[in-house]
């Protein structure tokens, strides 16, 4: 199928994450010991949700590519579902950033700036100055929500000092945008394939080599 074909009987890779979020258990111990473990359990389901996300994605384009549209509409609605599979009290922090993982196409809210995602951290892993200079104390979840590694379109930020590759930002200021592709930026070509038919991107090998 050509690119308009594909589209026309799939559309563009935008899958909602969604969950019917209860509420959070009431745990024993101390209200500390509760703040730790939950931090350790949303870091950990974290790190898994947005890893099978991409996994899931990778899968899909594959399927679409060999017009396999059963199989791929079936893993769309995995990735839909996906975090129905994780515990109860984290599914509703995970689904504020449930479409942003790497590979997605995405906009600053504030400045406007198109994107992808190169990297998904659980909380800001920035050094104190930096958080104080960007003022991170004042968004609506601090520090402490996610953060994204995005390599930036070059054209929308043409006064970027040239040895700043990428952007950190919170998930508080970022939205899913599929009509932000493609982005330029030279980095892109080597890190991600590029899906030109379905407007999207999925990490190659060069990403995994890249991970601390």
């Amino acid at each position: 199928a050509g690119r308009h074909g594909t589209r026309g009987r799939f559309g563009r890779l935008s899958v909602r994450a969604n969950a019917d979020v209860g509420e959070a258990q009431v745990r024993e111990g101390s209200a500390g010991n509760w703040v730790e473990e939950a931090s350790l359990e949303f870091h950990t389901a974290f790190d898994k949700y947005k890893a099978k996300m991409v996994q899931l994605k990778k899968q899909l384009v594959g399927e679409v590519r060999l017009e396999r549209y059963n199989a791929a509409n079936k893993l769309k609605e995995r990735m839909r579902t996906l975090m129905h599979e994780f515990p109860e009290p984290v599914q509703r922090d995970l689904q504020n950033g449930g479409e942003l993982f790497v590979g997605q196409t995405v906009r600053h809210k504030q400045y406007g700036y198109r994107g992808v995602v190169l990297k998904c951290d659980a909380t800001c892993k920035a050094d104190d100055q930096w958080m104080l200079l960007r003022r991170v104390s004042t968004l609506p979840r601090g520090a402490e929500q996610p953060f994204y590694h995005i390599l930036f379109h070059k054209a929308d930020r043409p006064n970027a000092q040239p040895a700043v590759q990428t952007t950190y930002i919170a998930e508080d200021l970022l939205e899913l945008d599929p009509l932000a592709f493609p982005i330029e930026h030279e980095l892109v070509t080597q890190i991600f394939t590029e899906v030109a038919d379905l407007e999207t991107y999925v990490p190659n090998d060069t990403l995994d080599t890249m991970k601390d």
